[in-house]
């Protein structure tokens, strides 16, 4: 988690689509989201990660539709 104007949870991804046969990448994309922490426990922080984890892999799925 990331300090500076309150706690904030930071999840990065690198997705990439790959040939099916020759097994080698065609494209990839690095997926970053954030979401801000609202309390100082563990369970605040555990719902902010899954709140950027959330919008991470919603991007990751927007991006690979646009691709295929």
């Amino acid at each position: 988690m990331d300090a500076g104007g309150g706690e904030v949870a930071r999840v990065a991804s690198y997705a990439q689509i790959v040939a099916d046969r020759e097994g080698r990448a065609i494209t990839g994309q690095l997926v970053e989201a954030r979401a801000p922490v609202a309390g100082s426990d563990t369970p605040a922080g555990v719902a902010a990660l899954d709140d950027a984890l959330a919008t991470a892999l919603t991007d990751v799925v927007r991006w690979t539709l646009r691709r295929i």
